[in-house]
């Protein structure tokens, strides 16, 4: 909290149990954004991924799913909205979140959103938000989401999984869109921008040999759909890493969601981002990629505050951005 400005308003759903806990919390971040604690009942389970759940209007009117399967996070968001002062409208499509992103005149839309609504884009950017540009990013083939058998496992007798969370048929390489591809403003001639993370140039930074599971081809496409609308597009280093479980000899496979950040752009002399880093003490080497990241976004105007300390979040497919909604900004 202490890192996000003054002006940045906080409400946080807390389960009944643990508010004294989390009142503390707030009570020791010292100055910075305020903070406004919504008590949720003890038997309410909800996760903390906040972004899914709703698309923000510029009306102040929360726009929630018709259905939503994890946990009771769809009462979750009801209890959140109505505790912070928010009206909700329920949505006639399905969506989540983190697969849409709203930069400008654009509407990025993930391809597997448009197939889990029967596979009209157009139909769908009009039921979410008509009054901007859609366009849907994904792979022209279905990506495989065990493509070849690793080679290097720690030792003979090691079983992985590859932790993509994506089915059969998917058209993207990460499951949401926001884990990847990040809104970076504008060119100083107005030319919309975004970064698209990048598995090869991850792989030659920490000298990783180049993995055929890194589903490099498919973020290329991505990158190549977005560029051939005349945005900017610059490809930024994202991992394919892995956590490994000596006890039960099983190696666990994740991309690293180093594009799911927090933003702030004032103008072009008011930009800021919050960056998610992941070096730890299991992977110090994603220091070089934390610098670069940053180094990217500095390049770009920003001012980048990091936050580190990201990656038990990664180890569980989210990060900064997933586990919160901006509903209000400040006019540029």
């Amino acid at each position: 909290m202490e890192r996000l400005p003054g002006h940045a308003r906080l409400d946080i759903l807390v389960a009944e149990p643990v508010t004294a806990t989390v009142s503390a919390w707030v009570a020791r971040s010292g100055p910075g954004a305020q903070a406004c604690l919504i008590e949720a009942p003890a038997d309410l389970p909800f996760s903390l991924w906040t972004q899914d759940l709703f698309l923000a209007r510029e009306d102040g009117v929360l726009t929630l799913p018709p259905h939503f399967d994890r946990y009771s996070d769809l009462d979750a968001a009801r209890l959140l909205a109505r505790g912070a002062g928010h009206p909700t409208t329920e949505a006639p499509a399905y969506f989540e979140g983190g697969n849409l992103i709203a930069a400008g005149e654009m509407l990025l839309i993930g391809a597997d959103m448009v197939i889990q609504n029967g596979g009209d884009g157009k139909a769908l950017a009009d039921q979410l938000d008509p009054h901007r540009y859609p366009v849907m990013l994904g792979t022209r083939e279905p990506v495989e989401p065990e493509v070849t058998e690793p080679t290097d496992r720690p030792a003979p007798g090691w079983s992985h999984t590859m932790q993509w969370k994506i089915s059969p048929g998917s058209r993207q390489p990460m499951f949401h869109l926001d884990l990847f591809v990040a809104p970076a403003g504008t060119t100083p001639d107005g030319t919309p921008r975004f970064l698209v993370g990048c598995p090869r140039r991850a792989a030659r930074l920490l000298r990783h040999p180049e993995r055929l599971h890194a589903l490099s081809d498919s973020f290329d496409e991505v990158a190549e759909t977005l560029s051939a609308t005349g945005a900017q597009v610059i490809r930024n280093p994202l991992p394919l890493i892995w956590k490994d479980q000596p006890d039960e000899q099983h190696r666990t496979w994740f991309h690293l969601p180093v594009n799911n950040v927090l933003l702030e752009d004032l103008g072009p002399r008011a930009r800021t981002v919050w960056l998610p880093g992941f070096a730890s003490r299991t992977w110090p080497e994603l220091s070089v990629i934390d610098d670069e990241n940053a180094a990217i976004w500095a390049m770009m105007g920003y001012s980048v505050m990091r936050i580190p300390g990201l990656m038990p979040l990664a180890e569980n497919l989210g990060a900064l951005h997933c586990m919160a909604k901006v509903v209000a900004r400040e006019a540029g």
